[in-house]
């Protein structure tokens, strides 16, 4: 079966607006998945933001958030819900 897979992309740790994104569908094949994390330029300045592109494509750009003390220290990729036993497909990174 070849239906199409999703990925989300957010800021959980940020409130609304900048929180967590709708679900991008990627296809049942290779992906370029790219992240550009901006982390705004002081206090007050909340200019900070990510933007996610899939196989070149900008899919959700998010901006205006105050990320001045805050850096990325981990990026989780792999299936997070709804695994069966019948499930028998590769993640190659």
């Amino acid at each position: 079966m070849n239906e199409p897979m999703n990925t989300p992309t957010g800021l959980p740790a940020v409130p609304p607006p900048s929180g967590p994104s709708a679900w991008v569908p990627i296809q049942d094949a290779s992906n370029s998945i790219e992240l550009d994390w901006r982390a705004s330029t002081g206090v007050g300045a909340n200019n900070g933001g990510l933007t996610l592109w899939i196989n070149g494509s900008q899919q959700q750009d998010v901006t205006g958030v105050d990320n001045d003390t805050r850096r990325i220290d981990f990026v989780r990729l792999g299936a997070l819900t709804g695994i069966d036993t019948g499930t028998t497909r590769y993640l190659l990174l």
